[in-house]
């Protein structure tokens, strides 16, 4: 992603979600913001001001009040540091993944994926609001979510996107949802007992969480799944679903039995959904559970599950 196109980006988010930004202004770069306004200069930091700014919003039922809007708001900001600073090195996408980095993603989760795509030398575009148009997605192989809020995370992308990531997929084209990422595109979503339809509509069934038995919402845990074959893997659980998909392939259960990860084809595409985080190395992502408040004695995996699942993906589009 190119970096004029990165800031642009950036900012506009800032400025869709009602926030007052300052920036630190050197080096030639011009950016336009969604409101007309032309900032001369390359972009070396952002300050986010009045938090609560964002306005209330509806989604399926679910108000989105102002405790999450803050909470929004500060993972917002801490994504857009790390776009721009991840710009300022010069890394280069390949071109064939795109990790969604807005509104609503949980940046320990996201920060995770992207890490596990640069080891393999897959480095991933970002993808903003702005990004999930046809255009935007055009040329890419893979569409990752993480994890985080999922109804912020449809709210982030509009009805637009959320189109367009339907004809993505439908199209050919791959997808992982992690936690958030897997609700974000069930027909249906049972939270806490209470049932919401959910419009993208690309997994014919139910995400059904928290999950019995695991660390109750919001808190989380490290548990052990299990896999075909009499295998296990160690993964966090923090409020992820279990999912009932027609057709669904089931590739890992929780420990109650219920489906934790599975895979089925959507049109020419095909799908993995995950209620666990699997994307999480202990050795590397210390620092990002920590900043997170998660338990810093949380001992994720050493990833092989997040290598399988998009290992699988990128062969359905060989």
């Amino acid at each position: 992603m190119g970096y004029g196109s990165s800031m642009r980006n950036a900012i506009q988010i800032l400025v869709g979600l009602g926030l007052l930004v300052s920036v630190a202004i050197a080096v030639a770069d011009d950016v336009v913001l969604r409101d007309g306004t032309v900032v001369t200069g390359r972009v070396e930091s952002i300050q986010v001001e009045g938090r609560d700014a964002i306005p209330r919003a509806q989604l399926a039922g679910v108000r989105l009040d102002g405790d999450r809007a803050t909470i929004d708001s500060v993972w917002i900001e801490r994504l857009l540091r790390f776009a721009l600073e991840r710009t300022r090195r010069g890394v280069a996408a390949d071109g064939k993944i795109g990790v969604f980095v807005d509104r609503g993603v949980h940046p320990p989760s996201a920060m995770a994926v992207i890490r596990r795509l640069d080891e393999a030398k897959r480095a991933p575009r970002l993808l903003f609001e702005s990004d999930m148009t046809d255009a935007g997605l055009d040329g890419l192989d893979i569409v990752v979510v993480p994890g985080g809020w999922a109804p912020s995370q449809l709210v982030a992308m509009k009805a637009d996107g959320q189109a367009a990531l339907a004809r993505f997929v439908a199209g050919g084209g791959g997808y992982l949802g992690i936690c958030a990422g897997g609700y974000l595109v069930c027909e249906d979503v049972v939270w806490e007992g209470a049932a919401w339809p959910y419009p993208i509509r690309l997994a014919p069934g139910t995400a059904t969480g928290p999950i019995d038995g695991l660390a109750p919402w919001p808190q989380s845990e490290v548990f052990t799944l299990d896999l075909p074959k009499n295998r296990d893997a160690r993964a966090i659980y923090a409020g992820g679903s279990s999912f009932d998909v027609k057709g669904a392939e089931v590739l890992a259960h929780y420990p109650n039995g219920s489906a934790a990860a599975i895979a089925f084809a959507h049109g020419k595409g095909q799908l993995v959904l995950t209620g666990a985080h699997i994307e999480y190395r202990e050795s590397s992502d210390a620092d990002l559970l920590a900043q997170d408040g998660w338990a810093t004695d949380l001992k994720p995996g050493e990833s092989a599950l997040f290598n399988t699942f998009l290992d699988r993906l990128l062969a359905r589009q060989k």
